[in-house]
């Protein structure tokens, strides 16, 4: 399955802490505690794994009749998979390696079991288990799902969908696609010294002192289907199939595909119909085998069937090309009502960190020393910045006055802001004189951008270390109006 690497975007009110959820499994312990029950119509965030006898449709007869080819993902070399292409691309694209020679990932040998997980992990480890039938939340030990997972007979199909293995012995034996490492945000947005305090390897929120998103383990059995979602905070998913298989079913994030979906995800008989059929043949299906990477690119809308037992790891990261789409997937949640506990955790202090270390990045960009050979316009400057960047940072810059603009999300601001209304400023500024093509349209003095309060982040270190609250709404031209942001769509409440 696909765990999702996250807690898929959208997915489940049954598991207790954030994860990542994907797929489904076999049989139960005794004396699992049973979390939560699902008797109403279930919102677009559960996860939806149960027996084909449940369903209107038949998951493995679609899947054999091969109905939807693949018109979505593109298949790439290793050595492909590079900076410069997602800078070209913006990652928009699934993609799919058969080899990973050349993505600097970090995995176990293909002999590495669900046994091996219990030990590096331990044994007493807590894991959130979706039973599929009955869509009731269990909880299990370790010990008691690689019972379950290695029985010969299995009364029942369970999933472990929320195995964040991060600060645990199985840390070290997996790394995500150093591609990946380059341009996730927890990894160079998020101050060091937090992500250095964190100590817990479960994912528990009053524990956790940043994302903590970045490793999932799925153990999945074959038989389990998890229904179509998106992935939480429209992050996107590195997924590598280390035993089994999978098969996903993508349909790509367009604004009548997602409106589709929201209406699909709100309905009564949501179980009864298989989404793909409701977008007009705009859904590809991708086969997975072990040893296969996959990247599924923001927003994308999927489900995943796992045919064989499988074991999967991967992890969710948000970055800096396709901020809209991140967007908006956070304010779909929002409009949801989708519980924080499900959401990308910490996504709009993330936000806050985002926008002070491109603060800091287009002010030396536009300071009188990196000015490069004068332009056409005269000013002189030019800048490194995609137009995916700018597209999706003036996004970001919408919403964050937004945000200000309600005092219920000043609690979200973190303290290492000094004044964030001088940050958003001063960020609107920049962001007026930078172009597509790389020119800037003023000179700006070193008057202009010396720093006076508005402190950015560097990679991996704090914004400042003078924590102060936000200030009223400075008064400033002329915001944009912020992407699929309604006024419900505001805060994290």
């Amino acid at each position: 399955l696909f765990w999702l690497l996250a807690a898929c975007a959208l997915r489940g009110r049954n598991a207790t802490n954030m994860s990542a959820a994907d797929d489904e499994g076999p049989s139960a312990p005794s004396k699992a505690r049973r979390t939560s029950k699902r008797k109403m119509p279930r919102p677009v965030y559960e996860e939806d794994a149960r027996f084909e006898s449940a369903r209107a449709f038949d998951i493995l007869e679609i899947v054999k009749a091969q109905r939807f080819p693949n018109h979505h993902c593109k298949e790439m070399a290793s050595s492909e998979m590079t900076l410069n292409y997602i800078r070209s691309d913006g990652l928009r694209t699934p993609l799919l390696f058969h080899e990973n020679t050349h993505l600097g990932m970090t995995l176990p040998p293909p002999t590495f079991t669900v046994n091996d997980v219990k030990t590096l992990v331990g044994a007493s480890r807590t894991v959130d288990v979706m039973d599929c039938e009955t869509q009731e939340g269990l909880q299990m030990t370790m010990a008691q799902w690689a019972n379950y997972y290695n029985s010969p007979t299995k009364k029942s199909l369970l999933n472990v969908i929320s195995l964040e293995f991060s600060h645990s012995q199985l840390d070290r034996r997996v790394e995500s696609p150093s591609v990946v490492r380059q341009i996730d945000w927890v990894e160079t947005m998020w101050p060091a010294h937090l992500r250095n305090k964190q100590r817990a390897a479960t994912n528990t929120m009053d524990k956790m002192k940043y994302p903590k998103v970045r490793k999932y383990c799925l153990m999945s059995v074959g038989g389990c289907y998890t229904d179509f979602h998106v992935d939480f905070g429209g992050s996107s998913v590195w997924y590598h199939v280390l035993r089994g298989g999978k098969v996903f079913f993508l349909i790509p994030p367009t604004e009548k595909n997602l409106g589709r979906f929201r209406k699909w995800s709100s309905g009564v008989h949501q179980a009864d119909v298989f989404f793909a059929d409701q977008v007009d043949g705009d859904c590809s299906m991708v086969t997975l085998k072990a040893g296969d990477t996959f990247f599924i690119p923001s927003g994308w809308i999927h489900g995943v069937y796992t045919p064989v037992d499988s074991l999967v790891f991967g992890g969710n990261f948000l970055h800096s090309f396709d901020i809209s789409g991140q967007l908006r997937v956070a304010s779909l949640e929002r409009q949801l009502r989708v519980p924080l506990r499900y959401r990308f955790p910490f996504f709009d202090e993330l936000a806050w960190y985002v926008a002070a270390s491109f603060e800091k990045r287009m002010r030396m960009l536009m300071a009188p020393s990196a000015s490069a050979a004068p332009q056409g316009d005269g000013s002189g400057h030019r800048h490194d910045l995609t137009p995916f960047e700018l597209r999706g940072l003036r996004e970001l810059e919408a919403n964050l006055r937004v945000w200000l603009a309600s005092p219920q999300h000043h609690k979200h601001v973190p303290a290492e802001i000094n004044d964030a209304n001088l940050l958003v400023m001063r960020f609107s500024q920049h962001l007026a004189c930078l172009r597509d093509d790389g020119s800037v349209v003023a000179n700006v003095t070193a008057a202009a951008v010396a720093d006076d309060g508005c402190n950015g982040a560097e990679a991996g270190r704090p914004v400042s270390e003078t924590p102060t609250s936000p200030k009223k709404k400075s008064k400033t031209s002329s915001p944009r109006k912020p992407l699929d942001v309604s006024a419900t769509a505001t805060t994290t409440t």
